[in-house]
């Protein structure tokens, strides 16, 4: 392996070690189906990065794109909505209920969820 790629490798995994649990249950589902050798404990999920296939870990990178963009756009939403003075509302859309006319019915939906 040229040293640009092991420094690349290096680099993802650095990012892993700060990724969410949900982020990094995809990242061992993306891993599984591509047949890579894993361990799993207590500690977390360990995998040699230097045995990973070109193609896999163009698939974990482009994992990794797809969550830091969207990271990045729900920042983007919570700001604009802090902005309007509007607490952020979930996606199912929680404006039923609200014509009850009680204000203290509704419930503030988390920012960020996690899974």
């Amino acid at each position: 392996m040229d040293p640009i790629e092991y420094e690349r490798r290096r680099a993802f995994c650095e990012t892993v070690k700060t990724m969410t649990r949900p982020e990094c249950i995809e990242i061992a589902r993306i891993l599984r189906k591509h047949g890579a050798t894993m361990s799993e404990n207590r500690s977390g999920l360990f995998f040699d990065m230097t045995k990973i296939p070109g193609p896999v870990f163009e698939e974990l990178l482009k994992f990794h794109e797809f969550v830091k963009k969207n990271s990045q756009e729900l920042a983007k939403r919570d700001r604009l909505m802090d902005t309007l003075g509007h607490p952020a509302v979930s996606s199912s859309g929680s404006s039923s209920g609200s014509s009850s006319g009680s204000a203290g019915s509704q419930a503030k939906a988390p920012a960020h969820s996690s899974m």
